[in-house]
């Protein structure tokens, strides 16, 4: 709890699930940001963005966002709702150019 008596979301309560899902989608690269990341997120309140960039031999899309559910499931049990964003090269690229900056990459 905050000074506020708010629940907030740790970055350490996100990061196991997102390290477990690194390794079952190895040709990606993730990221965390947002709230999460800036120690605003209020459980049951706020999502965990998540920004998922395919490389090289990367996974169709469907199956990328599909095995990132799978993986981050778990974390609603903890009143935390996973944002995920797969990375569109023709819709994402300022997107991807801040979460660089201010993200943190797993």
């Amino acid at each position: 709890m905050n000074k506020l008596g708010l629940d907030i979301i740790r970055v350490s309560e996100v990061l196991p699930a997102l390290k477990a899902l690194k390794k079952k989608l190895p040709h990606t690269q993730i990221y965390l940001f947002g709230s999460v990341l800036n120690k605003t997120a209020v459980r049951y309140e706020s999502d965990a963005d998540i920004l998922i960039v395919p490389k090289g031999k990367a996974e169709p899309e469907k199956k990328v966002q599909d095995q990132a559910w799978k993986t981050l499931t778990p974390l609603l049990d903890r009143g935390i709702v996973p944002h995920v964003i797969v990375f569109n090269p023709k819709s994402h690229q300022t997107l991807l150019k801040e979460v660089r900056k201010k993200g943190l990459a797993i």
